[in-house]
């Protein structure tokens, strides 16, 4: 699943440090989740069909502002299109 308007880290990235990003926002991700019910609004596909697409609140606080204003991930541009950073 991706978050709506959020770019985060791949964890399958070739780039060794971008691996490592990914995997500090995983942990980051685990620690607001555990224990919290998860709610999906927002829910599609992507614009490829593969993906499904949504906006995820944990315990009421938007996860991807969370991963935005934790520095662990980047905002998608207009189109969808990655941000620059």
């Amino acid at each position: 699943m991706r978050l709506r308007d959020v770019n985060a880290p791949e964890l399958r990235s070739r780039d060794e440090a971008e691996r490592e990003r990914a995997a500090a926002a995983r942990v980051f991700t685990a620690s607001l989740a555990e224990g919290a019910a998860l709610v999906l609004t927002e829910v599609a596909h992507d614009k490829y069909g593969g993906r499904v697409v949504a906006r995820v609140s944990v315990g009421g606080e938007d996860l991807g502002a969370a991963l935005l204003a934790s520095g662990h991930a980047r905002p998608l541009g207009p189109r969808g299109r990655r941000t620059p950073g």
